[in-house]
């Protein structure tokens, strides 16, 4: 399995916020790949938005079920896991992960901790998965 970041912090689309900060995430996977996408809450006020977010993206159609709570991505293959809060404590290189997505469930903490194991971006950073 590939692992891959959205991050809806900054236009790379690879950059982690700075400062100390709350966000949204959720976790998307396909047959080949597992993202983690995460964007500030006052952008992202839904985990839906995320959603939809990687679906543009990729170029993946995305359909709204609920708005603004429950958007699906109709491909066969995907397949979202899940989503909660993500905190950065910046003075203390720390990224927890916690709660859960009221439209996605709980997130599979195995996931999440394969993921930030095996992705650079998260290399120099104590990782906290909350179960």
């Amino acid at each position: 399995m590939k692992y891959q970041v959205c991050s809806f912090f900054g236009e790379s689309r690879q950059s982690l916020p700075e400062g100390d900060t709350a966000c949204k995430f959720v976790l998307v996977r396909n047959q080949k790949t597992t993202w983690l996408v995460f964007g500030p809450i006052d952008k992202y006020r839904y985990h839906a938005h995320l959603v939809e977010g990687l679906s543009d993206h990729l170029g993946l159609a995305s359909v709204w079920v609920k708005k603004p709570d429950l958007v699906n991505i109709p491909d066969k293959d995907v397949e979202i896991m899940g989503g909660g809060i993500m905190t950065f404590v910046s003075d203390e290189n720390l990224i927890k992960f916690g709660g859960t997505s009221r439209a996605y469930g709980k997130f599979d903490s195995d996931d999440l901790r394969q993921l930030s194991a095996n992705c650079e971006l998260f290399q120099d950073l104590s990782v906290i998965v909350e179960a």
